[in-house]
């Protein structure tokens, strides 16, 4: 199972709108089996960020189509992180248990990420590409034309 911690979440400069601002951040996980470590940092890949709360109701809506957009991209060229805004250890473990992710979960029980990313409402989704600039933000659960987006600037990002 991997491990993350998140190391470094800042904004730099005042940006005044989503394709200016960039985010520098390194998402450090930790392979426990193997006693590695991987490094977002170390790869210039489009990253989609879902953050959410266990006990919110459009968040679990959304929950699967996250999982099946991860089945489909997530790898060596895209990564899909879950972001949990969840403190208490359980609350995180139930998510898990409840929808069996097989793509890395960040805990922001601090909600620096979050908050460096403007993000005030949940689900909401970031999409950062290759060089980490946020290119797409959107709160709610995924319709058809919110995940045509997603996977096209996945698509495009490369």
């Amino acid at each position: 199972m991997l491990r993350l911690f998140l190391l470094l979440p800042l904004i730099l400069g005042c940006a005044t709108t989503l394709k200016s601002q960039t985010v520098e951040f390194n998402l450090a996980m930790e392979n426990t089996e193997q006693g590695d470590y991987y490094n977002s940092i170390d790869y210039n890949v489009p990253i989609v960020l879902e953050f959410y709360f266990n006990s919110c109701p459009s968040c679990n809506e959304n929950a699967g189509k996250v999982k099946r957009l991860a089945s489909e991209y997530h790898g060596f060229f895209n990564q899909i992180i879950d972001v949990s805004i969840d403190c208490e250890r359980s609350e995180y473990e139930h998510w898990m248990q409840k929808f069996g992710d097989s793509f890395p979960v960040l805990n922001d029980c601090d909600r620096s990420l979050a908050e460096s990313l403007g993000v005030r409402a949940y689900p909401t989704t970031v999409v950062l590409n290759a060089q980490h600039k946020v290119v797409y933000k959107t709160i709610g659960s995924w319709d058809e034309a919110k995940l045509f987006k997603i996977k096209s600037y996945l698509k495009t990002s490369n």
